[in-house]
């Protein structure tokens, strides 16, 4: 029989599923009783992202919280595919150390404690302002003015009340001199020392210039004209005239000015004020030296952050108060001359004021709004807790108070008046904390246990008491301040006060019965249906009109087995406790029960919840089944399940520990006290919660309900077979018989053998490939379907092939059909196709073949 080597290639792509390496060869050479063997494909393809715990978890609904997914291979030694799911129902904390937060001190005594710095303000600050010498020259020069006739000799200076001098001594200046004299008439000036300063009249005035040095005396100087006894004249000295000194000066008018100033007051924000004790605001007025005469008055107030009126000289700050505020000064001085000597060549006056705190005799000190310097409480624990506790035995248990401190001697820090009847402290006496760490702590001993430990009985209605109070210096509750005293200036102090309640139990006895429940319900809705377990599959392997009409496997699978295991861990300390009520699940169906039934409840045994191990893949290898728990089978429930109804979990169960001893409970860090007995318990972590858990297994291990059928040619992408030209041998157009002839006539024979050493399904009964080719008349109208062969098992075999059918088909579109049959199905645990195919070619003659 002849045969041809494409169908080699076509056949080899229909075992590699969806291989894209598909390709046919470009040519072979075929020489005379030649006998060809070689490899077209070695594959080994991983399929495990359709078949995986992600994927599945990726399909479920929504509602799936609170469940867990994993690959699952028990021992490590599964031979088909299997989930895992995990279904957390009900966690019961019972953290009986919990009980013991209603106890609480730390938030009452946290408003107790102080941290707190202050500074406490440095203040020497000192203000001037210059007297202008201008003002003084023209005031002085306004004094230097006098009249009288010309023959009368002596001059006569024009004066107000109260004015005078001895002398004023000029460094320059000019004195004009007026009257209706004719030109030319000079006039001469003679100072107390004889010396003349002489000047000639044009147009009623003249011009006396006066040299440095010059004097002009009150009294002792003449003035004479060169003619016209009996006129009238008028002289005044010039403004611009500068004064070097004067002697025995008098003034009536003052020289005032304002002062303005503002300063402020380096403090820290906890300072809320401080009384002086000793300190002073002067004035004064600094003139240069050899004045004489020149006195001031200074007036004024100081507001902000310090409030006082002053005047000239010194004002005592004693017992002011001093705010961290700005200090606003504003005053005014006037400055006055009595018999003056003033000179003007060694700078000019100055007023001068002075503000300075020598010391403070007390401050006073913020602590916040919600400071509280006492404290007391009473209130009754909750309900929860006098129910389920019997007593409590504590370590010395209290408070303790470190105070640091760097206060001024006199300023102590006291703490009376502790008292807890709960706690059992009753100390009343005042006790020094400065500087120093005291504990308030429980001191009578238990009779039980014969050493320091208290005994807190707890029974309905038991109160939580506490009392105390801090004495601090100068404390006012009112606007929550302490004031201290004999502080410093400039001195930084700080106060660290902490507070902190003491709690150490030692052993608490707790009522079992007391955590008996009503009946708790819950709900756990899975969204695990069959469409779900096959949703991607099916798009992969299946055509949309194959799943539209119910030719995929959705719908035509039912799951062998699907145990479900139901775990109710307790702690030990709770081993005779029990859980009872029902649990079932149900697929919008009649529901399965796990435990109990519709008309009669269960009794949950305690089950020890395995811990799930896993190996290097990621699976889960702890073989649950080995474990002695509650079991159901729940495979029928979701074969019958309706098209997307999907798997829910309901519950209702009561816990119950009646008939149990007190539990005595040990806190874990007096595990080794001698005082721990055999019949106390170690509460340790993982201990003290109740677990209700439920366990699924899925293996992928099926029967089908009709025979399925899988083209391989969809798997692959190299095809576009919506074109409905296309041709699988790439061919333009039908070849012609010649053609045909011509290449068929010189091969003898071809084989095609294929090794499959991991394959994608497993089944009782064969699944096999069915190559079927439409066959068209010469209108291109389709036949009918020709079936080459039917009969290529999934597993290992060499089959002969005729090409002749092929090639004479155009276009070729075959389909290359996997049929699985009715019956037993199952997913290998390391699923994948892994395969090597071989073609085997024996020829008669010799022709290059081209296939391109």
């Amino acid at each position: 029989m002849k045969k041809y080597t494409l169908l080699a290639v076509l056949l080899s792509s229909f075992i590699l599923f969806s291989c894209d390496n598909f390709a046919v060869p470009s040519g072979v050479e075929v020489k005379t009783e030649a006998d060809y063997k070689f490899t077209i494909a070695d594959i080994d393809l991983d399929l495990s992202q359709y078949f995986s715990a992600e994927q599945l978890s990726s399909n479920l609904s929504s509602g799936a919280e609170g469940m867990s997914i994993y690959n699952y291979n028990p021992n490590g030694a599964a031979d088909k595919f299997e989930l895992l799911m995990d279904m957390q129902l009900q966690e019961i904390p019972l953290d009986f150390s919990s009980y013991l937060e209603s106890i609480d001190l730390s938030s009452s005594l946290s408003n107790m404690s102080i941290g707190t710095s202050v500074t406490i303000p440095e203040v020497n600050e000192e203000f001037s302002q210059e007297i202008s010498l201008s003002d003084i020259n023209s005031m002085i020069n306004a004094l230097v003015s006098f009249q009288g006739q010309s023959g009368e000799g002596s001059l006569s200076f024009l004066m107000e009340d109260g004015c005078d001098f001895n002398y004023i001594e000029y460094s320059s200046g000019s004195l004009t001199v007026s009257g209706a004299f004719q030109n030319g008439t000079t006039v001469t000036l003679t100072l107390k020392d004889g010396t003349e300063l002489k000047g000639t009249f044009n147009n009623g005035t003249t011009k006396i210039t006066i040299p440095g040095g010059t004097k002009l005396h009150k009294s002792g100087m003449t003035i004479s004209f060169s003619d016209s006894d009996g006129i009238d004249y008028y002289a005044i000295i010039d403004s611009s005239s500068q004064v070097k000194q004067t002697s025995g000066l008098t003034l009536s008018n003052t020289i005032s000015k304002n002062i303005n100033t503002t300063f402020s007051i380096p403090a820290s924000d906890a300072l809320v004020s401080c009384t002086i004790g000793s300190g002073t605001l002067t004035s004064q007025v600094e003139t240069p030296d050899g004045w004489s005469g020149v006195s001031a008055s200074i007036s004024g107030n100081i507001t902000g952050g310090l409030d006082l009126s002053f005047t000239n000289g010194s004002n005592s700050l004693a017992g002011k108060v001093l705010e961290p505020e700005d200090i606003s000064l504003a005053g005014s001085f006037s400055v006055s001359f009595n018999n003056a000597t003033i000179t003007f060549t060694d700078g000019n006056p100055e007023i001068k004021l002075a503000v300075k705190i020598d010391s403070f005799s007390s401050a006073k000190i913020s602590l916040g709004e919600s400071y509280s310097a006492s404290q007391s409480f009473d209130y009754e624990l909750p309900e929860e807790a006098t129910t389920m506790i019997d007593y409590i035995i504590w370590k010395p248990s209290g408070i303790s108070i470190s105070c640091t401190t760097n206060l001024p001697t006199g300023n102590d820090i006291k703490m009376e008046n502790v008292v807890s009847s709960f706690l059992g402290i009753d100390d009343t006496a005042a006790k020094s904390v400065l500087n120093k760490t005291v504990d308030y702590l429980s001191t009578d001993k238990d009779e039980e246990l014969g050493t320091d430990y208290h005994k807190s009985v707890i029974t309905s209605g038991t109160k939580v008491d506490f009392s105390a109070d801090l004495l601090l210096p100068g404390y006012d509750d009112t606007d929550k301040t302490l004031t201290l005293t004999s502080v410093e200036c400039g001195q930084d102090y700080s106060i660290d006060l902490n507070i902190q309640p003491v709690f150490e139990w030692f052993k608490i006895a707790i009522d079992p019965s007391a955590l008996a429940s009503a009946p708790q319900t819950g709900n756990l809705e899975t969204g695990f249906d069959l469409s779900s377990i096959f949703s991607s599959v099916d798009s992969l392997l299946f055509t949309e009109d194959q799943i539209n009409n119910g030719e995929a496997f959705s719908g035509n699978i039912k799951i062998k087995s699907l145990p479900v295991y139901i775990f109710c861990q307790l702690p030990s300390v709770l081993s005779g406790a029990k859980f009872t009520g029902t649990i079932s699940a149900s697929t919008g169906s009649s529901p399965v029960y796990l435990l109990g039934s519709s008309t009669e409840d269960g009794t949950l045994a305690s089950s020890t919840r395995p811990v799930l191990e896993f190996n290097e893949a990621n699976e889960v290898i702890t073989n649950i089944a080995s474990f002695d728990v509650t079991s159901t089978d729940f495979a029928s429930l979701i074969n019958g399940a309706t098209s997307g109804s999907s798997l829910d979990v309901d519950y209702e169960l009561a816990f119950s520990a009646e008939d149990m001893n007190p539990i005595v409970l040990v806190n874990p860090t007096y595990q080794s006290d001698p005082d721990v007995t055999a019949a106390d318990t170690a509460l340790t972590d993982g201990s003290s919660n109740i677990s209700l858990s439920a366990m699924l297994v899925l293996p992928f291990d099926f029967t089908v309900a009709k025979d399925l059928s899988i083209d391989a040619l969809n798997l692959y992408s190299g095809l576009d077979r919506t074109d409905p030209n296309w041709d699988l041998l790439n061919r333009s157009e039908a070849p012609s018989n010649e053609t045909l002839d011509k290449f068929l006539g010189v091969i003898d024979n071809v084989s095609l053998t294929y090794n499959l050493r991991k394959k994608p399904f497993g089944s009782d009964s064969p699944i096999r490939f069915a190559i079927t080719i439409p066959q068209t008349d010469d209108a291109g109208n389709f036949t009918g379907d020709y079936i080459l062969n039917d009969s290529f098992k999934l597993s290992s075999d060499t089959i002969s092939l005729d090409p002749a059918d092929l090639m004479k088909t155009y276009p070729l579109q075959p389909s290359l059909n996997i049929n699985i049959p009715q019956g037993n199905l199952y997913i290998p645990s390391k699923v994948g196709l892994a395969t090597n195919v071989v073609v085997g070619i024996k020829t008669n003659g010799t022709l290059p073949l081209n296939f391109q």
